[in-house]
């Protein structure tokens, strides 16, 4: 079978613009048509740097695409990556066929290198190669961000093609409470292409629980649930040097978080993890805090997360725990069994970061990213502090993507496995969500 490839464009950034400044990194980003999508088009998209500032970019960098028609934003990646010996790194995205403007951004993971690369390109419209197979395009991209309205509307109509999607006028979802007669809330988070998906509604999700389809009763994205953040920051004594670092990186954080409207709280361990700034205290006095935090010994980093989802359980909408550790941890065998409890019955994801990963005891690391997991959340370990930085920003674009979802278990307690979906299943759309939910109902 032959394989259809087409070249779009190959342009080479190392002129005077990027020599001129002496921090800027010479580069070269090839874009290249490789099959059909359905309507989309698969493109590799291969940025190389120069041989001179390979090492200055070094192997963890944080690479940003925009691809743009006039003043509409077409499509973007925001991701680390981690370049190869020569210097480059190759993604495979989707894009519709036409022609864009095209810009590539690379900065090193201790943020002391960077460069750019700008051009049209054209995307082209490939035809399938042998047996055509049904694919679905991914849902569209998010118009611009648009108040709700002050009033409540009538339900829409279920959307059509090429029209705004359906939403719910009911507001906010409410928090998970008992005079809700058997409703529960969870959050989910939705990406396509490392990207937010903001444009999500009720519909276009199935959700089973033990197997059987339920009805989605609301769905509430960042424009109509408020969102509320636990940043549960657990930092032994042997964080050393690196500390300011990382009490700069959660201050920035939390000021990117309230940026984007979030509600904050901070719980720190020294022991005992203790709530520290409340709901009320706003992220100026959370980045104050943080900064004047020291890290003061080992303790309980599973009573942390604990603390943590219990501060979640009656706020309203999308809830989140950021849990950041460096490993020092005395809890016992017991207390991560009463995580995961927590974990199973709060249906808030945890985005968890290891800070010197490689150092964490396998226990904590095995519990810390098992428990993530099953939160529907997502845990990165990292080779040193330095790259704090780009998992701060791939944490407050998985807070952007984040929904409250609400539904009616079935009767009878127990531990409920989960399944949520995009429905009809679309390509690279990923939806993070918890794996069970924990309920207490009648039997």
């Amino acid at each position: 079978m032959r394989t259809s490839r087409h070249v779009l464009a190959t342009a080479l950034l190392l002129g005077p613009i990027s020599l001129a400044a002496a921090r800027l990194v010479a580069m070269r980003v090839e874009v290249q048509g490789l099959r059909a999508a359905g309507p989309h088009t698969v493109v590799a998209l291969t940025v190389q740097i120069a041989p001179e500032d390979r090492e200055r970019v070094g192997r963890d960098a944080w690479l940003r695409a925009a691809l743009q028609l006039g003043d509409e934003a077409v499509s973007r990646i925001d991701r680390a990556v981690e370049m190869d010996p020569a210097g480059n790194v190759r993604l495979e995205v989707e894009w519709p066929p036409g022609t864009y403007r095209l810009r590539v951004d690379v900065e090193s993971a201790r943020g002391d290198a960077s460069g750019f690369w700008a051009d049209a390109v054209t995307v082209p419209r490939l035809e399938p190669v042998g047996e055509p197979a049904m694919q679905l395009a991914p849902p569209a991209l998010p118009p611009p961000p648009v108040r709700a309205p002050s009033a409540p509307a009538p339900p829409p109509a279920p959307s059509r093609a090429g029209e705004e999607p359906a939403r719910s006028a009911s507001g906010p979802v409410p928090a998970v409470a008992p005079s809700d007669e058997g409703s529960a809330v969870l959050t989910v988070i939705a990406t396509s292409g490392n990207r937010p998906l903001l444009d999500l509604d009720r519909h276009d999700l199935s959700l089973r629980v033990n197997g059987e389809r339920i009805p989605i009763e609301d769905l509430a994205g960042s424009r109509e649930a408020p969102l509320s953040v636990v940043l549960a920051v657990a930092l032994s004594s042997t964080t050393g040097e690196p500390l300011a670092r990382v009490r700069q990186q959660l201050g920035r954080l939390a000021l990117r978080l309230a940026d984007r409207g979030a509600s904050l709280h901070l719980v720190a361990r020294e022991g005992a993890a203790r709530s520290v700034a409340g709901w009320d205290a706003g992220p100026d006095r959370i980045a104050a805090v943080l900064a004047a935090t020291d890290a003061t010994g080992d303790g309980d980093l599973a009573a942390t997360l604990v603390t943590a989802l219990a501060l979640l359980d009656a706020r309203p909408g999308r809830r989140l725990v950021v849990l950041v550790t460096d490993g020092g941890d005395t809890a016992a065998a017991t207390a991560w069994e009463a995580a995961a409890d927590a974990v199973a019955a709060g249906g808030a994801p945890v985005l968890a970061v290891g800070l010197d990963g490689e150092r964490l005891a396998s226990r904590t690391r095995r519990s810390v990213q098992t428990l993530a997991a099953a939160s529907g959340g997502t845990c990165w370990l990292l080779r040193d502090s330095e790259t704090l930085k780009l998992v701060v920003d791939h944490f407050a674009d998985l807070a952007e993507a984040s929904y409250a979802v609400r539904f009616r278990l079935p009767s009878g307690p127990g531990n409920r496995p989960l399944k949520i979906q995009v429905d009809p299943l679309a390509r690279e759309v990923e939806i993070l969500h918890p794996e069970s939910l924990a309920w207490k109902g009648e039997s």
